[in-house]
């Protein structure tokens, strides 16, 4: 404490730093445990503490005319400017982190020293001939980044860290979702039984192959994981956690928007195709109409804007209600997996054998397939039941997961529809086999299938 005692000017007299004040300022920032003689530290760098302490150091520091910068590495540096800005700066400094149930001074003594240093020229209003600093060095080792990214968990949820697991890796599915979009054209392109499993496989494959880097450089960016739980954009903060500018953040942000937009082109056109081929099908209320191809253009022109506007519709719910429109978002993906599961419990159920075409090109075997089944009706069932129960415990009424509610609504429509006269109209798809033979060979296009698929009801009619 005898260095902190007093500090010498160039005119003889000096200024006297109080060390009564020093050790009061280091109170709040020494806490472990509650009895009186646990008086050290266990604030592990970057953990929970460690960042509040960091948040609290800035606007101190700040507050005593100093300007902050925080590097890539997380270092903070606070600077008192000078009289001459070419005279060379003392800087001040050590970490404010410690070893687990370290003594109280570990590694904040140098940091303290420096404020106290900052404190005191401050009170007395003087300017030093050459710019002070203080600066909060960031220590860890590559090592110690890859143990946090691959080894830590943080588990706010309220669940065991084995249930948090499965929710986590629940939300992951949403990726997945389109993985079956080949399959919505499988009547318009030549050799679907080739050319749709090849599609699914390789964009399964382009996509681990470029998500898992993605990945790992968000993890390994990112240090302030409370800041990106908590950010209206999630993936902003992320960006300007990795670049530390805001201007390359807002680039990269909008190039990802671009991208989006880009995806939106045929999303649309998938979802009209959908909807055509439902109402094709007398699925829906004023099927007619939605069937209808348009004369010149050859698309489904009414159901794409039809879709669109049911879309649109369903984005304004996030306006009114997140929690809403979340579990909105989570029912989508719950009942897309629920479609993939249904026809493999019916080949499990019925057999292979009995259901798939024997000369079909793209086979698992007797083993692999049968498992691949399996597994696909279990999973789906065991997250059935996971989507809906509530992300946190306890449940509030903000946070509360409605999944199971909207299920039922659904549900209720699709019986409402059903006895109110759909059972009678819905033919479901027709298969011609000797088109789809045909489709191996030549291009058959929808307007064609569809033709000659009016032509057969026609005529049984």
């Amino acid at each position: 404490m005898a260095a902190l005692s007093s500090l010498k000017l160039q005119s003889g007299s000096r200024l006297t730093a109080g060390s009564d004040r020093f050790q009061r300022s280091s109170a709040p920032w020494q806490p472990y445990g509650t009895h009186k003689t646990e008086t050290g530290m266990a604030r592990q760098e970057l953990n929970a503490a460690d960042k509040a302490v960091r948040k609290s150091f800035v606007p101190e520091a700040e507050s005593l005319g100093c300007k902050t910068k925080v590097d890539q590495m997380d270092n903070i540096l606070a600077v008192r400017p000078g009289k001459n800005s070419r005279a060379p700066p003392i800087v001040i400094g050590l970490h404010l982190d410690a070893q687990p149930t370290d003594g109280q001074y570990d590694g904040i003594l140098g940091v303290l020293s420096g404020l106290e240093v900052l404190r005191t020229l401050h009170e007395n209003a003087h300017q030093s001939e050459g710019s002070i600093g203080v600066v909060n060095w960031t220590k860890y080792a590559p090592t110690s980044r890859t143990k946090v990214v691959f080894t830590e968990v943080t588990n706010v949820t309220g669940w065991s860290d084995g249930v948090s697991f499965i929710l986590g890796v629940g939300t992951c599915m949403y990726a997945y979702i389109a993985t079956e979009g080949a399959s919505h054209i499988a009547e318009e392109i030549p050799n679907p039984g080739k050319g749709v499993p090849r599609t699914m496989m390789l964009s399964l494959g382009i996509s681990a192959v470029s998500v898992i880097p993605w990945t790992l450089a968000f993890l390994f960016s990112t240090n302030d994981l409370d800041a990106v739980a908590s950010s209206t954009f999630p993936v902003l903060e992320v960006y300007q956690q990795a670049l530390n500018n805001r201007s390359g953040a807002t680039f990269l942000a909008v190039w990802l928007l671009v991208i989006y937009f880009g995806s939106v082109v045929s999303v649309v056109a998938a979802t009209g195709r959908l909807t055509w081929a439902f109402a094709r099908d007398n699925g829906l209320p004023y099927s007619p109409t939605f069937a209808r191809l348009h004369p010149t253009l050859q698309m489904s022109v009414n159901a794409t804007i039809a879709s669109s506007i049911v879309v649109a519709c369903y984005g304004a719910i996030y306006v009114g209600s997140t929690t809403a429109f979340n579990s909105f978002i989570s029912m989508s993906i719950l009942s897309l997996n629920v479609t993939y599961a249904i026809p493999q419990g019916i080949v499990v159920f019925r057999g292979r054998d009995m259901v798939l075409p024997h000369a079909r090109q793209f086979n698992l075997g007797k083993i692999f397939g049968p498992f691949c089944n399996i597994f696909c009706v279990c999973w789906v069932c065991l997250y059935t039941a996971l989507f809906c129960l509530p992300i946190f415990l306890p449940a509030e009424v903000e946070d509360m997961n409605y999944v199971s509610v909207v299920v039922a609504g659904c549900a209720l429509i699709i019986v409402i529809m059903w006895f109110s006269g759909k059972r009678k109209t819905f033919v479901g798809p027709i298969i011609n086999m000797e088109l789809l033979e045909a489709a191996k060979i030549q291009h058959v296009d929808a307007e064609t299938q569809a033709t000659v698929l009016a032509g057969e009801k026609e005529l049984e009619n």
